[in-house]
Order: C-alpha cells, then sequence, then structure tokens
C-alpha cells in the first residue's frame, strides 16, 4: 500500500513544466500567465541575434547605442578602441589640399607680318607663301597678329611717313614697327631654284631693337609638302627648340656677293657665320663679276658649324675693265691755266677798285689835317677854317657816295680772284705732272693676272 501512494506522488511530481498556480504569482492572473511566457521567449530570441550581430561588428568600432525605452534592456555592446591605438590615432582626418587658383592667361604680343621679298618667284607662290606664313603666326594664341590691310597700308604710306628705307632691312622694320605699335615684325625673304624654293624668315624685337632668331630653309616637295615645311618654320621662330646649323665662309678673292637657297646673305668678308639654317640640304652659291661663280649643294647637320673656303677662278671669256694712263690734250692743258689768268685779273680789278674807292677818304683826311694846322692868331684865320671844313665836307660826301661801296667791291671781287686763281693754277699743275688720268679699256680677263 505504501509502495502505490509512493509511486502516485512520483508521478505527479515529475511532469517536464510545472506550473505554478494562479496564486503563486502575484498580481498576475491565471489568464494573461501563457502571454507573459510568449513575451519572455520573444525577448531571449532578441537577445541572441543581437549578440551575433555585435560579434560580427566586433572588428569594427561602433558607438554605444542607448537601450530601447520602456523595454528596460540594454543596447547592443560598444567596441572600446585599446588605450594605444587611441594614442596613435589623428586628432583629426586629413583634409586634401584645394586645388591652384587658375592662372590668368599671358598677355598677347603684338605683331605684324611684312610680305616676304621675292625673286624667281610666280606670283601664285608669294601669295601662297605669304597667307602660310601669316595663318601660321596667327595659330599662336600668345600672339595678336595686325591686320594684313593695316600692314599693307603701312609699308606703302612709310615714305609720307618719313621712313625713307628698305621694308626688308631690320633698321627700316624697328622704324615701322615703333610707328606701328608692335612688338615683333616677322620679316621675310624668298628665291625660286630648280631644286625648290629658298625661304629665310627673321623675328625682330622691336622694343629691344634687334633679330631675335632667324631661320632658312629650302622648301622642297609639292605645293602641301611646302606648305607644311613653311608653317615649321614659322614656328621655330617662337619655339626655337631645334637645333639649328650654320656656315662659315670665306672666299678668295674677297668682295664675292653669297647667296644661300637663292637668297642674299652679304659680300665677302662676311661679319660673321650664316646662321639660322635648318638642318638638311641648302645652295650655297659664291660669286663675283670676272669669275666663274661657285655654286655647291650642302646638307647641314643639326648644331653644327661647316667651314667652307671658296677659291674662285677667273672666267677666261668674261671681259674686263683695265685702266689705261694717258696723256693729257692741249686743251686739258690750256684750261685750267686760263681759270687761273682769269682769277688773277679779277683779284687785279678788285684791288684796283679799292684803291679808288679810298681816294675821297684821303683827301678828306687831309683837309682835316690842314684845317687843324692853321694858324689860330692870324687874321684870315675864321675864313680859312670854313673854307677848310667845306672843303673837307665834300670828300666826306663822296666817301659815302662812291668811295666806301667801291672799297667793299673790290675787296670782295679781289678775294674771289684769289681763291680762283689758285684753283686754276693747282689744277693746271696736275695737269702736267699726271697727265689726263685713267680711261677704262675693255680688256681678256685671261691676261689679267
Amino acid at each position: 500500500m505504501s509502495v502505490v501512494v509512493l509511486l502516485s506522488l512520483w508521478v505527479t511530481a515529475t511532469p517536464g513544466r510545472v506550473d505554478l498556480p494562479a496564486e503563486t504569482a502575484p498580481g498576475v492572473s491565471s489568464v494573461d500567465q501563457p502571454t507573459r511566457l510568449a513575451k519572455k521567449k520573444k525577448r531571449r530570441r532578441s537577445r541572441k541575434r543581437s549578440s551575433k550581430k555585435s560579434k560580427k561588428k566586433s572588428s569594427s568600432p561602433a558607438p554605444a547605442q542607448a537601450a530601447p525605452e520602456g523595454t528596460g534592456e540594454p543596447g547592443p555592446a560598444a567596441t572600446v578602441t585599446p588605450p594605444d591605438e587611441v594614442k596613435s590615432a589623428a586628432p583629426f582626418a586629413p583634409v586634401a589640399p584645394s586645388p591652384p587658383p587658375p592662372q590668368p592667361p599671358p598677355p598677347e604680343r603684338r605683331i605684324a607680318v611684312f610680305p616676304v621679298r621675292v625673286s624667281e618667284l610666280q606670283l601664285n607662290d608669294v601669295q601662297r607663301l605669304n597667307q602660310v606664313i601669316r595663318d601660321a603666326t596667327a595659330s599662336d594664341e600668345s600672339l595678336r597678329v595686325q591686320n594684313e590691310k593695316l600692314t599693307t597700308s603701312l609699308l606703302e604710306s612709310s615714305q609720307d611717313l618719313g621712313v625713307e628705307c628698305d621694308v626688308n632691312a631690320v633698321e627700316c622694320a624697328i622704324g615701322l614697327g615703333e610707328i606701328a605699335d608692335v612688338e615683333l615684325v616677322v620679316l621675310g625673304a624668298a628665291g625660286g631654284l630648280d631644286q625648290g624654293i629658298g625661304l629665310d624668315l627673321r623675328l625682330v624685337d622691336v622694343t629691344q631693337k634687334k633679330v631675335r632668331r632667324r631661320v632658312g630653309a629650302l622648301l622642297q616637295g609639292d605645293r602641301d609638302t611646302q606648305n607644311r615645311a613653311t608653317a615649321e618654320v614659322v614656328q621655330q621662330l617662337f619655339a626655337a627648340d631645334l637645333d639649328l646649323a650654320q656656315v662659315d665662309l670665306t672666299s678668295t678673292p674677297e668682295g664675292a656677293s653669297v647667296t644661300v637657297d637663292g637668297i642674299p646673305r652679304g659680300v665677302t668678308p662676311l661679319p660673321g657665320p650664316l646662321d639660322g639654317l635648318w638642318p638638311g640640304p641648302h645652295v650655297v652659291e659664291v660669286s663675283l663679276k670676272g669669275h666663274l661663280p661657285d655654286r655647291r649643294t650642302m646638307n647641314l647637320d643639326p648644331g653644327a658649324t661647316h667651314a667652307v673656303a671658296v677659291a674662285l677662278v677667273v672666267d677666261p671669256n668674261a671681259e674686263v675693265e683695265v685702266l689705261v694712263e694717258r696723256e693729257a690734250s692741249v686743251v686739258e692743258i690750256a684750261v685750267p691755266w686760263a681759270i687761273a689768268g682769269g682769277g688773277a685779273l679779277v683779284a687785279a680789278a678788285g684791288a684796283a677798285s679799292a684803291g679808288a674807292g679810298l681816294v675821297p677818304l684821303g683827301f678828306f683826311q687831309s683837309e682835316v689835317a690842314a684845317v687843324t694846322g692853321l694858324d689860330q692868331t692870324g687874321e684870315n684865320y675864321p675864313s680859312e677854317v670854313a673854307v677848310g671844313w667845306q672843303r673837307a665836307d665834300t670828300w666826306a660826301g663822296h666817301w659815302n657816295t662812291w668811295g666806301f661801296p667801291l672799297v667793299v667791291t673790290g675787296a670782295v671781287a679781289g678775294t674771289v680772284g684769289l681763291l680762283v686763281a689758285a684753283a686754276g693754277g693747282v689744277w693746271g699743275t696736275s695737269v702736267l705732272l699726271f697727265g689726263g688720268g685713267d680711261e677704262v679699256d675693255p680688256g681678256d680677263a685671261s691676261a689679267v693676272e
């Protein structure tokens, strides 16, 4: 009996969950008990999910969150930074530097492009070169090119403005540039050759009164190729990033004319090397009257100076002028001495005229001396003084009317006559000593050493 009672008590005491009676939960009725248990389960699941999320975010710091109001539960735990990392951390985030303010564009330089000076070129080639040079200059944004019509009008009226010079000379370009109120001037010259067109450009600085850069090239190929080459030459006037070549040229004998690509560059001895030559082929010619011209094609290296010594050969078929001394003729001898004699006669006449003019002056002085020499104690002294002063006054009138003019005229005539006589004497003496001078005798160049 006792065993059965014990088993029944054990069965009633071992259910999976024992629910307390309603009176064991103060303030909670038996109807609200299941709802309270469901809320507790929901909160436990929410805490588990929050714990998982905080573990995933533990690698990155996050600020602590406040607990939701009304729940009484703490929010997710905040990540704590170790003290060493706090010390090494920057007090503030780095700020990217602000970009520099935009720079204003450089001021435009005023420039005038003068028409090229040409030789042995057709009109259409000249117009084409001028247009390409002007367009290439205008492509530089730092330059302000003067209007073409204004430049042409300035060149045409240069003489009216008092500028009488060669417009292709540097000094003339500086003067015209000052009148046009520009800082730079482009001067150009072109020459036609069998190998192409020679082009020589100079950039003249008006303010500094000098040539800033010179570039010369031989334009070969068709027109498009020549136009591109011309534009490159213009660009080199301002870029100056190409090593140009030069030729140090001398000639025997001196006094020979030098041309490069058909463009005159001076007379030997040259003041310096032929500079500003574009690397590549160039045609150099040296010529002198009575000699065979020396013409050669040279291939110049960048930045190199090529020394050239030209020995000109006498042209055996050329006519030369030979000066021959000749004897003076009778007329050539007589003329200067006749002039000298005429001058002497004029001098003599002047002297006579001056002497005649001095006559009344002499009589006047003698009458004055006679009056002052009279005896003042004589009875006739007053009448003699009156007569003496009357005669003196008469001679004074003659001196004023014709005596003084004759003296002046005679002095001038005598001086001129002496000068003419002296010149004629020198001329006649030189004719007697040196003959009739030299005369030109056309001869054979082969006979001239």
